[in-house]
């Protein structure tokens, strides 16, 4: 009787190696009949020795795909994007908005007069228009 090996009373049974060698796969133990395979968790492929399991660094891999509008970070298992100055990240959080630092509810106090952003933005682009009727730069 070898029942380590899975042969008791004359009959073959599977030997659930995931669960007698602890430590066997890094992640994720799948058992079946005759063997088993490591898998890993998501954000995480099999290396090459099919035991432990490598970060997939999803900013590198999916950059043509622009997973995110600022900055894309590699976390382990995921990715996180972040906004340069000035933006803040939207509720997608993919996305960034851009943060009215003239706003009066913010605590950015930064603006000494009342002008909101899209107010300065026309204006700028009023003065623009200005400039370009005229064909000549007003400082």
């Amino acid at each position: 009787m070898d029942q380590e090996n899975g042969y008791a009373h004359g009959q073959c049974f599977d030997v659930d190696e995931c669960q007698s060698i602890p430590g066997l796969c890094q992640q994720k133990c799948v058992n079946f009949w005759g063997g088993y395979r490591c898998t890993c968790n998501q954000g995480y492929e099999l290396s090459h020795d099919n035991r432990t399991c490598n970060d997939i660094d999803e900013c590198e891999v999916h950059k043509d795909y622009k997973l995110c509008m600022g900055f894309c970070i590699n976390t382990p298992g995921s990715y996180q994007c972040s906004c340069p100055r000035g933006y803040t990240l939207a509720s997608d959080k993919t996305s960034c908005r851009d943060i009215d630092e003239c706003d009066t509810t913010s605590n950015n106090h930064v603006c000494t007069g009342r002008v909101s952003t899209l107010m300065a933005v026309q204006i700028i682009y009023l003065h623009i228009a200005y400039i370009i009727v005229n064909g000549f730069i007003q400082i």
